[in-house]
């Protein structure tokens, strides 16, 4: 539906909002009459292709091991990318996943190279690419419309209905690979190369298991300083993971048997309830890397009361890519608990977790790519407004966003008394997030 517009009743209408805002409304008013954008002549935006470098810059858009094809789909909150490369065609989706798959590509790459067991690149793909299809990371039709990508992240942002069920997962090791050199080994050389080692891409699986095997069986590889296990492990269940740096120490370390209990430590500490724990930690999509980061996390927030009201939205997690999700939302209250203010509540507005200070201050972690002024995003906005209204009349909402907003959503943020902050992935130390 239009909404009717003349020139004359969008001159009044800036002319009463200017009167009626506060000066960062006035300004956003401002800038958008300068760039002349129309905030009202449109109810909503829809998302719309764009090219690779539009969206990556020319800098990212090829490397050694990748191109990313055109165009970049986007549903709304996030970016999804078909990247071509000497392996086949994989669906990234998120910038997250993008940067994840790129260091992926690079580490298959260099394996391939130093062809440690004298299999072949040619064979390594030839064995792998049929698992790789099947699970659904390789873009069978690279012109497919968002009818054929899942929903991932706009479905626990839109959505305050429950999701439970699950199936086993892909996560752990298997009981042949689950020895403790092989699985030892495979962490190190992933902690060598930035992936991890609980990475769903079977190729890169295939790679890391091979030359873990092949140190295993005693052959002389240019890993051989990068693998020895480090000979006085941290004690994680009496060791607090105060920083990023113990943390990525810890998970490389560690094997899952270990994280799991350390985490379980965590939350029993946090006092969460055992079954509900016990459900968290079991959850198929989630890796013992996401759990132990969230636990982290979580641990951090040591003023906040009903943590455990994070680890139920978390339980409706349906793919890598929705773990990844809250695998973020975790770390951004963190980061604003240190940075801002301590949070001492956790709600959940929908399936997305708040955290809520002394004053009343409702804070609200997007991790999302490109945000635009939808039904939908409106919709997010509104159930935001009312639970902090809940907080009293001086309550006031504050957004980070991972990625960026188009001018026309920050505009309606700001006319709503809300100033987002964008880029968050890129100023703050955050794992996975940064290149």
């Amino acid at each position: 539906m239009r909404i009717p517009s003349c020139r004359q009743a969008q001159e009044t209408n800036v002319d009463t909002l200017k009167m009626a805002r506060p000066a960062c409304c006035i300004l956003a008013v401002l800038m958008l009459e300068l760039l002349g954008v129309d905030s009202r002549g449109e109810p909503y935006e829809l998302p719309e292709e764009r090219t690779a470098e539009q969206v990556l810059g020319p800098d990212l858009v090829a490397g050694p091991q990748y191109r990313v094809e055109d165009p970049i789909l986007h549903d709304g909150y996030t970016n999804v990318y078909s990247v071509s490369s000497p392996l086949g065609r994989f669906v990234a989706h998120g910038d997250t996943m993008f940067v994840r798959l790129r260091r992926e590509l690079h580490a298959i790459a260099d394996l391939h190279e130093r062809n440690l067991v004298g299999v072949t690149a040619e064979a390594a793909v030839k064995e792998t690419l049929v698992p790789l299809k099947a699970l659904g990371r390789l873009a069978s039709k690279p012109g497919q419309t968002l009818a054929g990508i899942p929903l991932g992240i706009s479905r626990l942002i839109e959505t305050s209905k429950d999701s439970l069920s699950y199936e086993a997962g892909p996560y752990e090791d298997n009981s042949v690979e689950s020895f403790a050199r092989v699985s030892a080994f495979k962490r190190r050389i992933a902690a060598h190369y930035h992936v991890d080692p609980y990475s769903t891409n079977p190729i890169l699986q295939h790679e890391l298991e091979r030359v873990a095997w092949a140190h295993v069986a005693g052959y002389v590889t240019t890993f051989a300083l990068i693998l020895v296990p480090a000979p006085n492990p941290l004690p994680l269940l009496l060791t607090p993971l105060t920083t990023v740096e113990v943390l990525n120490q810890a998970l490389e370390e560690q094997g899952p048997s270990e994280l799991y209990s350390l985490s379980e430590k965590k939350f029993e500490a946090m006092q969460i309830n055992e079954e509900l724990t016990h459900q968290f930690l079991t959850h198929p999509s989630y890796s013992p890397r996401h759990r132990t980061i969230i636990a982290f996390a979580l641990e951090g927030l040591t003023k906040a009361s009903h943590r455990d009201r994070f680890i139920g939205a978390a339980l409706n997690a349906l793919s890598e890519e929705e773990a990844l999700f809250y695998q973020q939302e975790a770390e951004l209250l963190l980061a604003y608990n240190q940075q801002k203010a301590p949070i001492v509540n956790i709600d959940i507005v929908g399936r997305i977790p708040v955290g809520i200070t002394a004053e009343g201050t409702l804070f609200c972690p997007l991790a999302m790519d490109y945000g635009i002024w939808s039904e939908r995003s409106e919709s997010v906005s509104t159930r935001l407004a009312k639970r902090a209204a809940m907080a009293g009349t001086d309550a006031h909402i504050e957004i980070w966003f991972s990625g960026t907003l188009s001018q026309r959503a920050r505009f309606e943020l700001l006319q709503r008394g809300v100033a987002p902050r964008e880029h968050v992935a890129r100023d703050l130390p955050l794992i996975d997030w940064n290149d």
